[in-house]
């Protein structure tokens, strides 16, 4: 997946997490690659009111069964999620 095709999604996400649910990330030096898990960005708490932030924000249905490490391992991954969700329920921002 290339970053360059998902940065308006990721970039928003990445705000999201900091401004919006308080996450220690500066969206001025974060990347697509960061690791959200292993830098302490997300945890499992954290999953769940973004979950609930997502569906919000951008009229998505997230399963529980797409609720798993790897679609919140970084901010290309999520991008990807939820350009995915999008696209496949047809919302736009």
């Amino acid at each position: 997946m290339s970053p360059s095709a998902l940065p308006a999604t990721w970039e928003l996400l990445v705000g999201m997490l900091a401004h919006e649910l308080g996450r220690p990330l500066d969206p001025a030096t974060a990347t697509p690659d960061l690791a959200l898990l292993d830098s302490g960005v997300l945890d499992s708490l954290t999953i769940l009111r973004l979950v609930v932030l997502l569906e919000d924000r951008f009229a998505v249905r997230i399963g529980p069964e797409e609720v798993v490490l790897e679609n919140f391992a970084t901010p290309a991954r999520l991008a990807h999620l939820v350009d995915s969700k999008r696209t496949a329920q047809g919302t736009r921002l």
